[in-house]
């Protein structure tokens, strides 16, 4: 009996050895194969170009009613994608393009259409079927911030952008589309060769901006407080030297026009509520093909939008503009009023059916822009992450 317990001990002993082996080469070899796995991977991310790319498509039609006629439409159709590489553990380069598709020759009833054209110069162009709105490249660092160099929104939209949010109408009364383009001379808007910094301390965001036309050079700031989720309140200023090939078109010896922008921003799961007041010292209105006036005016814009259901949003809103002084152009009787109202249904997330007015209480308007209209439209949003 002592003789078969013995060999059954040794036998037990020599199955745990084996084993105890066999997981031993297991485990080393799942280890070698985490690292293999680990070198192919960062050979992977060395090799590649960008870590995400996201794409977007903005289409807009619309059948809009004014003055005694009824018109087919489009609200600023674009498409864009932007860049993403991780240059190391806090830091990473980004890039973003955009363009604007022009395809039907309506009427624009939202300025953000507004392509990159000099004011002062070609105020009566066509614009092309393919207009550029956004081109950069810049730097991000988790502490540091970042900074971007192109054709980019401006500081003074960190701001101005509160209530550039309606589905039509808007973004008229705080001059960020300035002489009647999208801003980017004058780095309100989609600013034009723009060198922006941002960054934050803990609640407190600020951004500085400079334009290096080479002729002439632009500067724009914006600090605005995040106090939580909800509320966002703000301020912003840019000044934009006039280059000297305008100052003659403009009739006048002013080298430098400034901006002034205050605004608050509250948003929660059913209302979001904004408001714009801006100090514009001077406002461009196309008088004749060669004779463009400008003057001071103050300007506000306020939206609201209300989530009714997931599927059912309102909102309402103006914009206006008044002049400051008397001994202007119009004598000071230049006034911008427009009310705007409207309602959106959602099929999900990509496609929306719309129903929008805008009632008109201006003073030396254009006749289009001072019409009161009524649309009906649809939209369709696809952003999507590739990687």
């Amino acid at each position: 009996m002592d003789f078969i317990f013995r060999c059954r001990l040794v036998c037990v002993f020599v199955v745990l050895v084996f084993f105890g082996k066999a997981n031993a080469q297991q485990d080393k070899m799942q280890d070698s194969l985490g690292v293999q796995r680990e070198i192919l991977d960062s050979i992977r991310r060395k090799n590649r170009l960008v870590d995400s790319i996201a794409i977007n498509v903005h289409l807009q039609a619309h059948v809009s009613y004014f003055s005694n006629t009824f018109e087919l439409g489009e609200n600023v159709p674009r498409f864009g994608t932007s860049f993403f590489r991780n240059v190391g553990k806090k830091t990473r380069v980004f890039a973003r393009l955009e363009y604007g598709l022009n395809l039907a020759q309506g009427t624009r009833f939202n300025n953000n259409a507004n392509s990159k054209a000099e004011f002062a110069s070609s105020p009566f162009q066509v614009p092309d079927p393919f207009t550029q709105r956004l081109a950069f490249l810049g730097i991000e660092h988790r502490e540091l911030g970042s900074i971007s160099f192109g054709k980019q929104w401006g500081a003074y939209y960190d701001i101005a952008g509160f209530t550039d949010a309606f589905t039509v109408f808007g973004s008229s009364g705080v001059d960020v589309y300035a002489g009647n383009t999208d801003g980017g001379w004058k780095g309100t808007g989609r600013a034009d060769v723009a060198v922006v910094y941002r960054n934050n301390f803990r609640k407190l965001y600020f951004s500085l901006q400079t334009q290096l036309f080479g002729t002439n050079t632009n500067y724009g700031a914006a600090v605005n407080y995040r106090f939580n989720r909800n509320w966002n309140v703000g301020v912003g200023w840019n000044m934009a030297n006039i280059p000297s090939r305008f100052i003659e078109v403009l009739g006048n010896d002013k080298a430098s026009s400034h901006n002034l922008i205050i605004g608050y921003q509250y948003q929660d799961s059913r209302l979001y509520s904004a408001l714009t007041m801006a100090y514009i010292e001077d406002v461009y209105r196309v008088i004749e093909e060669d004779n463009i006036i400008s003057f001071p005016v103050y300007g506000v814009e306020f939206l609201n939008r209300y989530t009714l259901t997931p599927r059912i949003k309102i909102e309402g809103g103006l914009n206006a503009q008044w002049e400051i002084k008397d001994d202007t152009y119009y004598n000071g009787d230049y006034r911008l009023l427009q009310f705007y109202a409207g309602m959106n249904y959602y099929f999900g997330e990509l496609f929306s059916v719309y129903i929008q007015g805008r009632l008109n209480d201006s003073r030396f308007l254009p006749p289009r822009a001072s019409s009161d209209v009524i649309i009906v439209g649809m939209s369709f949003d696809f952003i999507k992450g590739l990687f």
